[in-house]
């Protein structure tokens, strides 16, 4: 089985959850613009699932908790500002790819990680100033 999902929101004080459970080559693609919005991602079972986030505001929250191996994330907020942004990760399995890039100015960015298994790579880019 495999799931797609294409979110888009705008506004703001938005809280919403996406899962995937089983399968393989799920994808989880979502555009947030808009302050002080949550997300809560969850992909567990099999493997080969990407999810893309893209976040715009001030105070936006992302939680993706993934269950396989050979997934590949991409977590991107900007615009942030005094508030900042957060991200947490809690991961299980072995050769994940993810990539975060945090912007904004005087922002306080929270990367949360958490990660079992091996060969994992994280890449991390707070750009805040």
């Amino acid at each position: 089985n495999t799931a797609n999902a294409n979110i888009n929101i705008l506004g703001s004080d938005n809280e919403y959850v996406a899962t995937t459970a089983g399968g393989a080559n799920n994808s989880i693609i979502t555009t947030v613009n808009g302050d002080t919005n949550t997300q809560n991602i969850t992909m567990t079972g099999g493997g080969g699932n990407t999810a893309t986030t893209t976040q715009t505001g001030d105070k936006n929250t992302v939680s993706l908790t993934s269950v396989g191996a050979s997934n590949t994330y991409t977590l991107a907020q900007t615009g942030g500002s005094v508030n900042g942004h957060s991200i947490t990760l809690d991961f299980n399995g072995s050769g994940n790819t993810t990539s975060i890039t945090q912007q904004g100015t005087s922002a306080d960015s929270i990367v949360n990680l958490k990660s079992v298994g091996s060969t994992n790579t994280f890449t991390i880019n707070s750009n805040t100033h």
